[in-house]
């Protein structure tokens, strides 16, 4: 509740502090920004100079006293006569350290009579002359004076209602045009906004429309050189794959014409060394045929510096000491077997071979390419067991 000096007190506030009755200050304010650094009480004699100065500009029988700022109930009852208690009575203060703010205060000249008046509420008096304080008859001169001020104020309380209502009207009125004003403004920049957002997104969708475009455009040129890159890929296979077998079949052919000038030679120097055998004297030719029986064998040849081939033979001879050696079938040509092998001499039969069955023989030769160019010949051989 807001409050003005040289006003009575309103209604509805409390002070605390024990006697703030009334601000000094000319602004409107709220009670609660008061408190004892800002406030000193009135002296006695203050007072009743503030009673007498009232009195001297009333009329009537008795005293209508406007509290001030720094009034206190102990200063009223010491300008008064009337007790602190019997003020507490009146005013209705559960707690005399409280004072309840809000009523005016009639006194008769004699002092006997406190007339109080709430506010708008009817004006209720007590007789304070004895020790207790008794309601009674409100004097007459108190009731003719509160109708007076009620009079004014009621004009007052009109010409306010009339200003307030005007005052609304035009707060109304304010209000609608300033209202349609927001609409209006509102409706234009919803409009704006919805321009706006329509712009963004037909802008947003040509963009995506243009993305999508570039994007199938970079899809079908990732799409072309992938299908020139395979196809460029496919013809390299292709001539590779071409040039393979191009160069397979020229080693083939090499290889089958080495193999032909090989197998050519071999026969050429086997017919030499049959031809040089059948040139052999006689004599020796019976003494071999008494040593040994002959037998008609498919010969090949081997040679331990092939890569897939060791140094040891079947039997556990050494190569490297001792290379005349053949590979028979045992089951044809015992193990330890001497076989003479007509232009070569003389051999051991001390190894075996899975391909070699029946009248088969492998002699070794130390010399690889020389194995090599030994190819497959039938020639006849003499074993001496």
């Amino acid at each position: 509740m807001f409050i003005q000096k040289n006003h009575l007190i309103k209604a509805g506030v409390t002070f605390s502090a024990a006697a703030f009755l009334l601000m000094a200050n000319e602004m409107e304010a709220s009670a609660n920004q008061y408190d004892s650094a800002n406030w000193e009480p009135r002296t006695v004699s203050e007072i009743e100079n503030e009673i007498a100065d009232q009195k001297s500009d009333q009329d009537g029988d008795h005293l209508k006293y406007t509290l001030r700022w720094g009034d206190t109930l102990w200063g009223i009852s010491e300008a008064t006569d009337i007790s602190v208690d019997k003020l507490v009575k009146v005013n209705e203060i559960a707690n005399r350290s409280l004072i309840h703010v809000g009523s005016t205060l009639h006194l008769s000249n004699d002092l006997s009579i406190l007339s109080v008046q709430n506010g708008d509420e009817e004006v209720v008096s007590y007789d304070v002359s004895g020790d207790e304080v008794v309601e009674t008859e409100t004097p007459a001169e108190v009731e003719e004076a509160a109708a007076e001020e009620e009079q004014p104020n009621e004009e007052q309380a009109n010409e306010e209602a009339v200003a307030q209502a005007v005052a609304e009207a035009e707060a109304v009125a304010q209000a609608a045009l300033e209202q349609r004003a927001a609409e209006e403004e509102a409706n234009a920049q919803a409009a704006a906004e919805e321009e706006a957002a329509a712009q963004a997104a037909a802008e947003e969708e040509a963009a995506a429309q243009a993305a999508a475009e570039e994007e199938a455009a970079a899809q079908a040129a990732a799409e072309e050189e992938a299908a020139a890159q395979a196809a460029a890929e496919e013809e390299a296979a292709a001539q590779a794959a071409a040039e393979e077998e191009a160069a397979a079949q020229a080693a083939a052919e090499e290889e089958a014409a080495a193999q032909a000038a090989a197998e050519e030679e071999a026969a050429a120097q086997a017919a030499a060394e049959e031809e040089a055998a059948a040139q052999e004297p006689a004599p020796e030719a019976s003494a071999s045929s008494s040593e040994g029986r002959w037998m008609s064998v498919e010969a090949t040849a081997y040679s331990r510096n092939q890569p897939v081939l060791g140094n040891i033979t079947f039997s556990g001879i050494d190569l490297r000491e001792n290379p005349r050696v053949i590979a028979v079938d045992p089951d044809v040509i015992p193990l330890g077997s001497t076989i003479y092998v007509p232009g070569r001499g003389e051999y051991i039969a001390g190894d075996t071979g899975g391909a070699i069955i029946g009248n088969r023989i492998d002699i070794h030769i130390e010399d690889l390419d020389q194995a090599i160019q030994f190819g497959r010949r039938n020639i006849d051989v003499q074993i001496i067991e």
